[in-house]
Order: structure tokens, then sequence, then C-alpha cells
């Protein structure tokens, strides 16, 4: 019984040590010549006058798949950058669960309900620069790859 416990443990850490050499996930560049191409837009449904009211708002997520393999998207998760008491307008963060494979050479376009609202502010200035919603976008795949992207789009307001 003494012998079977000290090879027993050293299987256990042999075991244990080797999953280090695995890599489970990678953060890829989004960029040009990137495997995924992504970009976005924002399709206004409902633009409310006032503070009340949420505005419906839906992200265009498009996917190309520039590699020589299949891949399935999983997820997409979007989320406002740089938001701050002064941001005039702001959008709430969206996630989706998919299953949706995409083969070389194709696109798929995905849609992530949203809603926004504009803050009351002080009038700008002419000289103030405009400034937009900046959106970070994460796209997982079901290899555990991520893409995450930042994207600034024009206020819907």
């Amino acid at each position: 019984m003494k012998t079977t416990f000290p090879a027993l443990a050293l299987f256990l850490l042999s075991a244990c040590s080797s999953g280090g050499n695995f890599i489970d996930q990678r953060a890829l560049d989004c960029g040009p010549g990137a495997d995924l191409s992504i970009l976005i837009g924002m399709n206004a449904t409902h633009v409310g006058s006032t503070e009340a009211f949420d505005d419906e708002l839906t992200l265009q997520v498009e996917i190309g798949n520039n590699s020589n393999r299949t891949v399935t998207v999983r997820s997409i998760r979007v989320e406002q950058s740089g938001r701050t008491d002064s941001t005039p307008y702001v959008v709430d963060s969206s996630f989706r669960e998919f299953d949706q494979v995409i083969e070389p050479g194709d696109d798929h376009l995905f849609e992530l309900p949203m809603f926004g609202r504009g803050r009351r502010r002080a009038p700008v200035s002419r000289n103030e620069p405009q400034s937009g919603v900046v959106l970070s976008v994460r796209v997982s795949l079901a290899n555990g790859d991520h893409y995450p992207c930042r994207f600034q789009l024009p206020s819907p307001l």
C-alpha cells in the first residue's frame, strides 16, 4: 500500500503540471488582415425625444471568415467604453449567445438588441468636437479564441 501512494501522487502531479502546456483561449487582433473581419452598424428603430424613454437600438455585427477553416461564433458582448457622468449618450451593455457556423470566405450578420438614452447637458459649442458612442465588441468562438474590438459610432441623437 505504501508503494502505491507515491506512484499515485507522482501521477497526479504530472497530470496537473501538464495542463500548463495547453492554450484554451487566445485574444486575437480584429484589424485588417485578421482571420475574422468585424464590422458594426447601429439601427435606431425608435429614438425618443426625451430622457423619459429608452431608445430602442439594434447593433448589427457583420463577421466575415477570412481564414481557411470553419469557425463557430459562440457569443458577442457589447459594452460602451469611456462612459462617464458627462457622456451625452449612453447605451446599455448587450450579450447574446449563438451557435453560428461561418465557412471560409463567408460572412454572417448578427443582431443584438440594445437600449440607449440621451442625457441633458450644456449645449455643444462650435469648437467642441462631436463625440460619438465608443463600443467595445468581443466576439467569442467555439474554440476559445476571442476578438476584442473597439468602434466609434455617431450618436443616434
